[in-house]
């Protein structure tokens, strides 16, 4: 008689054998979808789309107003125009002067010569450098400033890139950015980061602290524009080029702030595409036709996750382990369910697949609410989307297999 731990070492080995067969269907259906070109940008779109979507723009993220940062808008303002903002700025005193601007290599302008000797001549002022890269999803390999401030040290100048491919908006949605780069020897860290250091060196080192090749954005809001009202997530004060020019700001809403200047439209209500990208705070997670964060603004979130230390943590460990198990406990429900009633197999199980779908999208939800660890279990769910049926082609046939074979 077949031995009680023989006949459960060989019932494991069956699920086992079944775990494995779904997993590789799974991955060899998505390498098919990969090849047909046809299917390139439904193959974007999904890749493209993370479960936190809706719960940003489900406007569940609460937004509460950084009184630290103050976005200005450049407007349609040139070189000159630019150069009188930051000298108006910086008579008021604030702590940091962002300029998320690159401003080209032509310097043979008067224009092009009094911003330079503005921003020469301002001590608090961080510029954006220009990151290059060799390869995709990789840190710049090489960084660029204008020759005007090349010597600028990378205590006051930090790469701007926006991590997707080229800086393009239609191609993807902002989510993270390359924490740091090594160029020949000397480490070089996102424009955000710098300006986080210069306004608070303890949360900078925090950040160092977490030596994470690359750091999730933890968006908490847009613009606040005043006259018209404002979107629900607002969280950054901002002021419109005309009213630095004119004098129109109070001193003390300035003085010890983060100011960032960048463009945010011809004024604070265009609705201009230029510099600007999809964010995870899109009113439509899906399906969406409209870029809905300037790039300052990102910039903005970024430098207030460093300054508040509220890191988006996350494990591809723990999340590949709780694909595999989930599906195991899957096939476990399937065994039982089919060898109670194979007759009503095929409906119980797609009910029970239905409730491990929905939970293993709430629960992450939840946990990423609470506790901003994020974990994206999409792989399980597409496991499971296939699950049931392979279960019920696979099971008879792998219980049939000699040496898997587990007598009554």
């Amino acid at each position: 008689m077949m031995s009680v731990v023989l006949r459960r070492f060989r019932k494991a080995l069956q699920f086992v054998l079944i775990v494995v067969l779904i997993v590789i269907f799974a991955h060899a259906l998505t390498w098919v979808v990969g090849k047909i070109s046809l299917l390139d940008s439904l193959e974007q779109s999904v890749l493209d789309f993370d479960f936190t979507d809706i719960y940003y723009s489900g406007g569940y993220r609460p937004s509460p107003i950084d009184t630290n940062i103050i976005l200005v808008n450049i407007g349609p303002l040139g070189k000159s125009g630019i150069a009188r903002q930051i000298e108006i700025l910086s008579q008021l005193n604030p702590k940091v002067l962002g300029v998320d601007v690159y401003f080209s290599l032509e310097t043979d302008s008067a224009e092009a010569a009094y911003l330079w000797q503005v921003i020469n001549s301002t001590p608090n002022i961080v510029l954006p450098s220009q990151g290059y890269t060799r390869q995709d999803n990789s840190p710049p390999d090489s960084i660029v400033l204008p020759k005007n401030v090349a010597s600028l040290s990378s205590d006051f100048a930090g790469y701007a890139n926006i991590n997707i491919p080229d800086d393009n908006p239609g191609v993807g949605t902002v989510r993270s950015f390359f924490s740091s780069t090594v160029i020949q020897n000397e480490h070089h860290y996102p424009f955000a980061a710098v300006i986080a250091k210069n306004y608070n060196q303890l949360s900078f080192n925090t950040y160092l602290k977490r030596n994470r090749p690359q750091e999730q954005i933890n968006f908490t809001g847009h613009r606040m524009l005043f006259n018209e009202g404002s979107i629900n997530d607002a969280t950054y004060f901002t002021i419109d080029y005309e009213d630095v020019l004119e004098n129109n700001i109070d001193g003390n809403f300035i003085k010890d702030k983060i100011i960032l200047l960048g463009y945010m439209g011809n004024n604070l209500y265009d609705k201009s595409p230029v510099d600007k990208f999809y964010s995870p705070m899109n009113e439509r997670f899906a399906g969406r036709s409209l870029p809905d964060i300037y790039g300052v603004e990102i910039q903005a979130n970024m430098v207030s996750m460093i300054l508040s230390g509220n890191y988006i943590n996350q494990s591809e460990f723990i999340e590949r382990f709780l694909d595999i198990l989930l599906l195991f406990s899957a096939v476990i429900i399937f065994k039982f369910l089919f060898d109670r009633n194979e007759e009503n197999y095929s409906i119980v199980s797609k009910i029970v697949v239905f409730i491990m779908i929905n939970l293993m999208v709430i629960i992450p939800l939840l946990i990423y609410h609470f506790f901003l660890f994020k974990i994206d279990l999409r792989h399980g769910i597409f496991y499971l989307v296939f699950a049931s049926d392979l279960f019920e082609v696979l099971y008879p046939k792998v219980r049939r297999i000699k040496f898997l074979a587990v007598a009554n």
